[in-house]
């Protein structure tokens, strides 16, 4: 199993720390960047065997970086020349080379706890969601029936449910998201989409479940003040 981790964005919502350091390189705990943090995880998790990171913006700059660390797992950085189109480009740049295995995919800017991935991975295609009330208007948010099924995701709509963008796709759900980003990519508003676009559709053609994993184990920082907030939480 791979974990595909999208590192490719510019990061202006975290300017001025992200005007020479690309997010994923950003340190949160004693020198730890949240890089550091997922290829740990990935270490400590038998079924996934490499790390490919997604890059863009200060690419040579993460590639560098991976090419520094020590690691007992297999780590690559994969550049993405279209980064500049959206999150879009970024997934499908990860699954190219994923040659059809099972992938977990997640944002290079959010701090996940091993936990977090390890319950997403399973038999079925699933988002990691978490209970959180009150929340900010711009939270990815899901609705899910009885069975814990993905029935929507977006923000403008209220749920007391936020996806922490972990998504976990066994190898008979690569096909099908491939074909999802390809028409999406043919799109001339391609900016306009996100991942969670990509998982909206796929579960109009398969289930998508949703395990709901504790608040506290992950945390997406897009300001300043949320980096501030998780080092002090670490």
């Amino acid at each position: 199993m791979e974990l595909v981790v999208l590192a490719a964005g510019r990061g202006t919502r975290l300017r001025p720390h992200t005007e020479e350091t690309p997010k994923p390189l950003l340190s949160i705990k004693n020198g730890n960047s949240f890089l550091d943090y997922h290829i740990r995880n990935a270490e400590k998790i038998d079924c996934v065997d490499k790390v490919s990171i997604v890059t863009g913006y200060e690419s040579e700059k993460i590639k560098s970086y991976i090419e520094d660390i020590e690691s007992d797992i297999e780590c690559q950085a994969l550049f993405n020349p279209f980064f500049q189109h959206g999150p879009i480009t970024s997934i499908w740049r990860g699954l190219v080379c994923t040659k059809g295995e099972e992938v977990v995919l997640v944002n290079g800017d959010t701090y996940f706890s091993r936990s977090v991935i390890e319950a997403i991975i399973n038999s079925e295609a699933s988002i990691a969601v978490s209970q959180s009330e009150p929340y900010s208007e711009d939270a990815m948010k899901v609705k899910m029936n009885s069975k814990n099924i993905l029935k929507s995701t977006g923000k403008d709509f209220h749920s007391e449910y936020l996806s922490s963008g972990a998504i976990y796709l066994p190898t008979t759900a690569i096909e099908e998201v491939s074909y999802i980003i390809e028409s999406i990519m043919r799109d001339e508003n391609i900016s306009d989409y996100y991942w969670h676009d990509v998982v909206a559709k796929l579960s109009s053609v398969r289930k998508v479940q949703c395990v709901t994993v504790p608040i506290s184990d992950w945390f997406e920082v897009d300001s300043p003040g949320e980096l501030k907030k998780l080092r002090d939480k670490l």
